[in-house]
């Protein structure tokens, strides 16, 4: 992704410029990214991606600014702002209230850091839900950020958190500020830290605080889908705008989510899609019905098991080992999407339009379990994609998550005004090509309960079949994992890696037999767990190496021997 670091620090010894060049070079996931820094008296702040990622200010009062990602400012018609960048600079002398009330104002995906020399002022921040990540390690004098967490070990194995590595294992995730190192920490959900560069200390200001929006029961339902309609155009528009470019890739699964971004982005740029999976799975044949009813260009990238784990060992590096390499398969559209002027991602739709229901956390509330669904699991997508070009999420926009937020259930349930409203807004594509989940037409509304929970027992009948080795049923999926985990090149992969020369996860956490976990009693736990301790493995000797390192590399042991 556009990755973002910076350190500083109060004795008279500045970081040597190796060291920090090095910092960059773990953020650098392709080659040809832009790099940008600037320093001053004990501080340095940098950049690094796709140069339409990066921006860099020297404001009026001597502060300096970094920007990565997508920033928006609600007063200034959702358009970057120096003005509003140097009045954030004026309440750096400490007033937390009014850095709280500026943020309130925010959105899009991004982190920024906010230098202030004159008055030895730091301010890191991100995005409401964390989608450009920041990390902090503070280590005596020296206060050091960045957007990953290997910016930060530096190959540092004897600081990792064994209990951080199990919780992974059991539970696929880890809540912020937590980290797999001891004295690392993540910038906790609506948070930013101010920093006092001359003594070092820090403190936490709520930006982002969760408010429950209040309920506009009095509202009409077909006066909501007018206003859901408006806000949808103009979240949308506002991101295309903001990039300044006419070219907009759209990653189209054909879902509603995806059909609904390609529908509104053609009226506003030049729109291309790229639909990835197996030739022959209904995703792939939904996709190009949608490009071909939208007359959009469409592009379709095969994925079967010859080559399913291409690219998935430099995913993990990429996410930090934090996100199952089973999930990582958006790494495979990164020659499609690179340099692209920018990708609309529709993250976050099913639950924000759609209001699917969600549980990361059973003992957190309902934000706490957005924040934390989407920054440890679906926000990991949207970063591999900023390591090739500017992304935006426009279905998770301010005002459209409040608008939604204050609707009568009764309005949203089972995604009754997003079918309807989109299908108003583009007939073509949602009353006349069904909806994979369901099987059925997505407009108009018909409550499909019973249908789309057939269509999910069948979908589990059909994949545990691939786990007991019967051989049909298999291009019905986009991704067949539970086939392709039976293969014997995937398991002799595994067994050479787990349980091989080199391997380095047993040292570190319980890892269950391999000949439990490949047992012929098909479970999607058993499924998840696979992936997890791969995950693990990988991950550990890239950061034993500090390097992404190839399956081929990994297999051969190659700079990773103990």
């Amino acid at each position: 992704m556009a990755g973002i670091y910076g350190r500083s620090w109060q004795t008279n010894l500045a970081a040597s410029n190796s060291d920090l060049q090095a910092v960059a070079a773990s953020l650098m996931h392709r080659a040809g990214v832009d790099h940008q820094f600037t320093s001053g008296d004990g501080w340095l702040s940098g950049a690094v991606g796709p140069k339409a990622s990066i921006r860099q200010y020297k404001l009026a009062r001597g502060a300096h600014l970094t920007v990565i990602g997508t920033f928006l400012f609600e007063h200034s018609q959702h358009r970057e702002s120096l003005s509003a960048f140097e009045q954030l600079a004026m309440l750096l002398d400490g007033d937390a209230e009014g850095i709280a009330s500026w943020f309130q104002e925010a959105d899009g995906c991004f982190a920024l850091a906010m230098v202030d020399p004159e008055r030895r002022k730091l301010l890191l921040a991100n995005d409401r839900y964390g989608g450009v990540p920041i990390y902090t390690r503070q280590q005596q004098s020296t206060l050091s950020w960045a957007s990953e967490v290997k910016a930060l070990a530096q190959q540092d194995l004897a600081a990792i958190d064994r209990t951080a590595v199990d919780d992974f294992l059991t539970r696929g995730w880890l809540a912020p500020p937590r980290t797999y190192y001891h004295g690392i920490s993540q910038l906790p959900s609506g948070t930013a830290l101010l920093a006092n560069l001359t003594t070092g200390e820090t403190k936490n200001i709520t930006v982002f605080s969760h408010r429950r929006a209040e309920r506009t029961s009095a509202i009409p339902f077909d006066d909501a889908k007018a206003e859901l309609k408006s806000r949808v155009r103009q979240a949308i528009q506002n991101r295309i705008a903001q990039s300044r470019s006419d070219e907009v890739v759209v990653t189209l699964s054909g879902g509603l989510d995806s059909r609904l971004l390609a529908a509104e982005a053609a009226a506003h740029a030049n729109v291309r899609t790229v639909t990835y999976g197996q030739p022959r799975s209904p995703e792939l044949k939904i996709a190009g019905d949608v490009a071909r009813t939208l007359s959009l260009p469409h592009e379709i990238i095969p994925i079967d098991q010859s080559n399913w784990m291409a690219g998935r060992d430099r995913a993990v590096w990429m996410t930090d080992g934090m996100m199952n390499f089973a999930d990582t398969h958006i790494v495979h559209v990164a020659d499609a999407i690179t340099d692209a002027g920018l990708v609309l991602d529709g993250l976050f739709g099913d639950v924000v339009l759609g209001r699917g229901e969600i549980t990361v956390d059973p003992g957190a509330d309902v934000f706490e379990n957005r924040y934390l669904r989407m920054n440890r699991f679906t926000y990991f997508g949207p970063r591999i994609e900023q390591n090739f070009a500017t992304v935006a999420t426009p279905l998770i926009d301010r005002e459209l998550v409040n608008f939604m937020d204050s609707l009568p259930p009764e309005f949203t349930r089972n995604g009754r005004l997003y079918r309807e409203a989109s299908g108003e807004m583009h007939r073509e594509v949602y009353s006349r090509i069904p909806w994979l989940k369901s099987g059925a037409l997505p407009y108009p509304y018909r409550p499909q309960r019973l249908s789309t929970a057939l269509a999910k027992v069948d979908r589990r009948a059909s994949q545990m079949s691939g786990w007991v080795g019967i051989p049909f049923f298999g291009e019905r999926f986009t991704m067949d994992y539970f086939r392709w985990f039976r293969t014997k090149s995937f398991q002799a992969l595994y067994r050479a890696l787990v349980d091989g020369e080199g391997a380095m996860l047993r040292d570190f956490a319980s890892v269950p037999a391999t000949g439990t976990l490949f047992g012929r009693i098909p479970s999607m736990k058993r499924l998840q767990m696979i992936g997890r301790v791969l995950t693990m493995e990988v991950w550990l000797r890239q950061a034993a190496a500090g390097r992404a390192l190839s399956w081929e590399e990994m297999l051969g042991s190659s700079g990773v021997r103990r």
